[in-house]
């Protein structure tokens, strides 16, 4: 191993940067590294406070979030291996050799670290601990990947999946004690639909396209081959979500995809489930209109 690439997404961290990237030049490691921040549009002097520590290299860019700023920092890396860590994180000092041990294995492709804290008040230790034991246990059930999926159905962007899945059990653990026994599901949908409508504002304001240009055109698929192809369904399948009303959209992904019934999602939406079953029905006529308009351009495709 010739170079590692050590990459740190940094949003208005001016508190915590210099910290941890003093861990990080400290480190006790027998592989030489280049640090790779990427600044995300702060608005502090997170960008000054990484730039003036010898060693660093400093990228900027506009706000887009930390999945696009590590992806944009990792494109840059010129190390055999890339290792992400926060902003708000400091390494202790063998982290980085820690890491780095297991490649000796060539059929290892990927370490993950673990986070400790410095907290010493007695309750502060039980209440991480006690996050940490909640977190374990809804990732034993098969709850990450229907989180992802919610997330996903709902409209949050590609690129931002993986933090919004880490942020909403997070937001989980904070709110622990309002998970009621067996509607652990329920309680971690209502977070992440929060999270996605979040996550669709912000891409909207991130567009530089104006409101009035016209729709991207769906795109026609010449042959049933073509469309038993999976990722060319899951892509058909996101864009004729993404074209329904919010309302309906988020009704018909967790009845459909999700099977919860209207109860459920009465619960998590906080709406009467005489509007669900409305909205559901609405939906269900919204796709079906969509997959045959869909159907139309497929057959005009084939037959000009």
């Amino acid at each position: 191993m010739r170079l590692v690439s050590i990459v740190m997404p940094a949003y208005n961290a001016e508190a915590t940067i210099g910290r941890a990237l003093s861990s990080i030049v400290a480190q006790e490691a027998a592989v030489p590294f280049e640090i790779i921040v990427v600044d995300d549009g702060s608005t502090d002097r997170t960008p000054e406070i990484a730039a003036s520590i010898d060693g660093v290299r400093l990228m900027r860019q506009s706000n887009a979030g930390p999945a696009v700023a590590r992806n944009r920092g990792a494109a840059q890396a010129t190390g055999d291996v890339v290792v992400f860590i926060d902003s708000d994180c400091e390494a202790s000092p063998g982290w980085l050799a820690e890491m780095l041990a297991p490649f000796v294995d060539p059929s290892v492709s990927a370490v993950k670290g673990a986070y400790r804290t410095r907290q010493t008040a007695l309750t502060a230790r039980f209440v991480q601990l006690e996050y940490e034991d909640k977190y374990d246990r809804m990732a034993r059930h098969a709850y990450i990947d229907f989180v992802a999926r919610v997330l996903r159905n709902a409209g949050t962007p590609e690129a931002e999946i993986d933090d919004e899945v880490q942020r909403t059990f997070i937001v989980a653990a904070r709110r622990l004690d309002d998970v009621r026994l067996g509607a652990e599901k329920s309680f971690l949908a209502q977070i992440a639909l929060h999270l996605a409508a979040h996550a669709r504002r912000t891409l909207a304001r991130r567009r530089e396209v104006g409101a009035d240009q016209a729709p991207e055109p769906v795109e026609a698929f010449a042959t049933p081959e073509q469309l038993t192809d999976q990722k060319r369904v899951r892509q058909t399948l996101d864009r004729l979500l993404g074209q329904m009303e919010t309302n309906l959209r988020t009704v018909f992904v967790l009845h459909e995809f999700e099977e919860m019934n209207m109860a459920e999602i009465a619960d998590i939406l906080s709406i009467p489930r005489g509007t669900v079953a409305s909205r559901l029905r609405r939906a269900r006529s919204d796709f079906r209109e969509r997959v045959r308009a869909l159907d139309r351009a497929s057959k005009l495709e084939e037959n000009p």
